[in-house]
């Protein structure tokens, strides 16, 4: 479990990387909640200060999308959803420059989608995570630490 969550970090930490830098209260997060004690089921009544920030995107929409494609990708374990996932993911990070090879595109998307969805789904807890995951702004004021009392 542990170690199919390293390795979503670290795609996730690969397809951040090329994020424009932006002023903060225009950043969102892909944002899921932490799991309830000793359950693979996801706290979603728990204070969004402890809810993990996921992915950042420059955007409302973006971050829209990239939850819808997260979503397909836990749900795709035929070969059509699987085709249609990659799919979505070669066109969630921009459209591909006219002499780009598109079968190549979609064959390694639909490689990470099969690959990525199935490790998912064996890890029962992050699955649900992500199919709660919701958009939060950098200005939500429940992000905000609590005061000091």
């Amino acid at each position: 479990m542990i170690a199919v969550r390293r390795g979503l970090a670290v795609l996730i930490a690969v397809a951040t990387l090329g994020l424009p830098r932006v002023a903060s209260a225009e950043l969102w997060s892909l944002a899921y909640p932490p799991l309830a004690a000793g359950s693979t089921t996801p706290n979603l009544t728990a204070p969004l200060l402890d809810w993990t920030l996921w992915m950042a995107f420059n955007s409302q929409s973006a971050c829209e999308e990239h939850r819808a494609l997260w979503q397909m990708v836990v749900k795709a374990e035929d070969d059509e959803s699987v085709r249609v996932a990659g799919r979505r993911a070669v066109f969630a990070q921009g459209i591909p420059p006219p002499n780009a090879d598109m079968d190549a595109l979609e064959g390694a998307a639909q490689r990470w989608v099969r690959d990525t969805g199935t490790k998912l789904r064996k890890d029962k807890g992050a699955a649900s995570q992500v199919l709660v995951a919701q958009c939060i702004s950098a200005a939500d004021p429940r992000l905000a630490p609590k005061p000091a009392r």
